[in-house]
C-alpha cells in the first residue's frame, strides 16, 4: 500500500516535473531519471516498512509473547479494526488540539515563535490534489509508528526488564520517554524559536498521547492517529481554497480517515439486511472429563489415548470450550525422576476457526500453571523434528530450543559479552588447529605405510 501510494502521488506530480528540468541535461535522460527515482522510492520505502514491521513484531513478541500489538486477535477482525480506527480518529483530533494549545501557551507566555503556514500548496497544480495529502499522511504514519512505537517501546521495555532492576513503572516510563524523545527531536528541521521547541512538543505528544495509547490499545490506533493528523494538515489548504474541485479533493482526504471503519460498517449493514445478529461466542478454558471423550477423539492428534489420560491422576487435560463446542485441548503429565518432578506437554490443539487468537498460548500457560501447582519444577514439550506445525507454534511462543526439547517458561534472549565472543573464537581456532594436526598425522602414517 505504501509503495502504491508513493507511485500514484509521484505520477500525479508529473505536471510539476518540468519545473525541475536542468537545460544542460538530456531531455530524455531527465525523464528516465525521474521514472527511476519514482520506482526506487516506492521499492525502498515499501521494503523499509516491511523490515520495520518484521523487526517490530519480532521484538514485541519478546515483551508480549501472547499478544498482537499491531491489532488484537480476539473477536471479529473487522470490528476490532473499526474500533482501532475510531480511537485513532479521536486521538488524531486530540493531537491537533494539543498542538494548538501548546503553541498558544509557548508563544503567548513563554516567548516561543513559529512561522505562519502558507495558504497555498503545489497540489493545486496536480490533476488529483488529494494524493499528495495521502502520501504525506500515510508514509510517516507507517514507518515512524513502526520504528518508534512498536520497535522502540518494545526494545526499551525488553532491555530495562532484562538488564536492570528498575521497577515496572520506571521501565514503562523509560520505554515511553526514550523513543518519544528520539522521535520528537528528529523533527528539529522545522523552523521554530527556540530551535528545540518542536522536539519538546513532539516528545510530550509521544509520551502522553501516542505512547500511552499504544500501551493501552494497539499500534493500529496510533498509525491511524498519525495519519489523521498529517493528512489533515495536507487537506487544510484544499478545504480553504474555495474552489469546488479542491474542496472536493480535501473531502476525499477526510473520507479516507474513515477507511478502517468501512468494512465493519458494510458487514454490519449486510447482517442487518439479512436479519442476522452479531453472535459473540464466549470462550473459556476448563478441566477435561469423560464427557469430552467424543469431542477430543475428533482432534487430529495421533498417539494419545484420551481415556487413559483422563483417568491418570498425574495428567492434566484442559479443554477450550466455545459455547457448547470443544474447539481446543491441551494435555500434560508430571513425571517424577531422580532430579525432581518434571512435566511434559503432550499435546496442544486449537481448531482452525479459532487459531491466530492466542488461545493455544492461553492453553499452554494454564497447563504450565496447573502442572506447577502439582509440584513440577520444569515444563517441557517434546516433539519430532518432522512436526513442522508444532515447531512453528513453539517458536512463536519464544521457547528456547534444545534439539527437539523446548523449555518453558521462555528464556530472555541474551547478548554475548566480548569475553564470551573471544572464548568462542579461541575454542574454534584450537579445534581447527587440532583437526589440522590430526590430518597431518594421518597423512604421515599413510606415507609411512606406502
Amino acid at each position: 500500500a505504501v509503495s502504491a501510494v508513493i507511485v500514484l502521488a509521484n505520477l500525479n506530480e508529473l505536471p510539476l516535473t518540468k519545473a525541475w528540468y536542468n537545460t544542460t541535461q538530456e531531455y530524455v535522460l531527465f525523464w528516465l531519471n525521474r521514472v527511476y527515482s519514482i520506482l526506487f522510492a516506492a521499492a525502498f520505502n515499501g521494503a523499509f516498512v516491511f523490515v520495520l514491521w518484521y523487526l517490530g513484531r519480532w521484538m514485541s513478541k519478546r515483551v508480549w509473547p501472547r499478544q498482537d500489538r499491531i491489532l488484537p486477535r480476539r473477536g471479529d477482525r473487522w470490528h476490532l479494526l473499526a474500533r482501532s480506527g475510531w480511537r485513532g480518529l479521536m486521538l488524531g483530533l486530540m493531537m491537533a488540539g494539543y498542538v494548538v494549545l501548546f503553541y498558544l501557551v509557548t508563544t503567548q507566555f513563554l516567548g516561543g515563535w513559529t512561522p505562519m503556514s502558507p495558504d497555498y500548496s503545489s497540489a493545486y497544480a496536480t490533476p488529483l490534489p488529494f494524493l499528495g495529502a495521502l502520501e504525506t499522511g500515510l508514509l510517516p504514519a507507517m514507518w515512524e509508528e513502526l520504528m518508534f512505537r512498536l520497535l522502540g517501546i518494545s526494545a526499551v521495555l525488553w532491555l530495562t526488564r532484562s538488564f536492570t532492576r528498575l521497577p515496572e513503572p520506571a521501565c514503562r516510563f523509560l520505554a515511553l520517554l526514550v523513543p518519544g524523545a528520539l522521535w520528537g527531536f528528529a523533527h528539529l528541521s522545522y523552523i521554530r524559536d527556540p530551535f528545540y521547541l518542536r522536539g519538546i512538543e513532539l516528545t510530550l505528544a509521544a509520551v502522553l498521547l501516542e505512547g500511552l495509547f499504544f500501551l493501552r490499545f494497539d499500534l493500529t490506533t496510533t498509525i491511524v492517529a498519525h495519519f489523521v493528523y498529517n493528512a489533515g494538515l495536507g487537506a487544510l489548504p484544499l478545504l480553504r481554497s474555495g474552489e469546488p474541485y479542491f474542496v472536493a479533493s480535501g473531502l476525499v482526504v477526510i473520507a479516507t480517515m474513515l477507511a478502517p471503519m468501512i468494512p465493519n460498517a458494510v458487514q454490519e449493514i449486510r447482517r442487518r439486511l439479512r436479519g442476522e445478529r452479531r453472535d459473540v461466542v464466549p470462550l473459556r478454558i476448563r478441566s477435561g472429563d469423560r464427557a469430552d471423550m467424543e469431542s477430543l477423539a475428533t482432534f487430529p492428534i495421533a498417539g494419545l489415548d484420551w481415556g487413559a489420560l483422563l483417568d491418570d491422576p498425574q495428567t492434566v487435560v484442559l479443554c477450550l470450550q466455545a459455547g457448547r463446542e470443544i474447539v481446543g485441548a491441551a494435555a500434560g503429565r508430571a513425571v517424577v525422576n531422580e532430579t525432581g518432578t518434571a512435566s511434559h506437554v503432550l499435546a496442544v490443539y486449537v481448531a482452525p476457526p479459532w487459531r491466530r487468537r492466542y488461545w493455544g498460548s492461553e492453553l499452554v500457560e494454564m497447563l504450565r500453571t496447573r502442572l506447577q501447582e502439582r509440584g513440577a519444577e520444569s515444563v517441557q514439550a517434546k516433539m519430532s523434528v518432522d512436526d513442522k506445525v508444532g515447531i512453528r507454534f513453539v517458536i512463536s511462543q519464544e521457547w528456547k530450543p534444545a534439539v527437539v526439547v523446548f523449555d518453558w517458561p521462555p528464556e530472555a534472549p541474551s547478548l554475548p559479552s566480548w569475553r564470551g565472543v573471544l572464548r568462542r573464537i579461541g575454542r574454534t581456532m584450537r579445534k581447527a588447529r587440532a583437526q589440522g594436526v590430526d590430518t597431518e598425522q594421518q597423512e604421515s602414517e599413510k606415507r609411512d605405510e606406502r
